[in-house]
């Protein structure tokens, strides 16, 4: 179950505990959840994150160091130069033969190391700075269902401008 549908279910168990039986048990079978899901929405309105396993990786551990140290020189290299996930699959299979490890397993871990910080691209912006131009209080006419009034409005126009 996707985050935004389990905050909606949990929406959906704290409205129905407090407005419709009132009960753990009613609600948890009116909604058709267990109890223990029922007192986790009443605790908190947010559902708790799922705690993922933690498993070893055997047929990487022996080339993880290999990637790293690849990964790491690829840091003063130009970037047009360094390696792909292929290519350091293809080193793997040709610099460490006894290692049977599958491209798919080389992808997910370079991409793993990549978005740790210190390794991730830079991220590129454009600091804008912003003059008011011209500030000014105006009375516009708003049209109701029966009456039209004028009310004050605020209008601000500024000129941006790219350092």
């Amino acid at each position: 179950m996707d985050r935004r549908r389990k905050v909606e279910l949990f929406e959906q168990i704290r409205r129905e505990y407090t407005h419709g039986v009132g009960t753990i048990q009613g609600t948890a079978k009116k909604v058709g959840v267990h109890r223990r899901i029922v007192r986790q929405a009443l605790a908190s309105a947010i559902p708790p994150e799922r705690r993922l396993a933690i498993r070893r990786q055997p047929q990487l551990e022996p080339v993880k160091e290999f990637i790293d140290a690849i990964l790491q020189a690829d840091q003063q290299a130009p970037r047009k130069q360094r390696h792909t996930a292929k290519r350091i699959w293809q080193r793997i299979g040709q610099e460490r033969p006894g290692a049977t490890v599958s491209a798919s397993t080389v992808r997910r871990f370079v991409r793993q190391r990549r978005e740790e910080p210190g390794q991730a691209a830079r991220e590129t912006f454009v600091p804008q700075v912003y003059e008011w131009d011209c500030v000014s209080l105006r009375t516009v006419p708003f049209v109701g269902a029966r009456t039209t009034t004028k009310e004050p409005l605020f209008v601000a126009s500024k000129n941006v401008h790219f350092l």
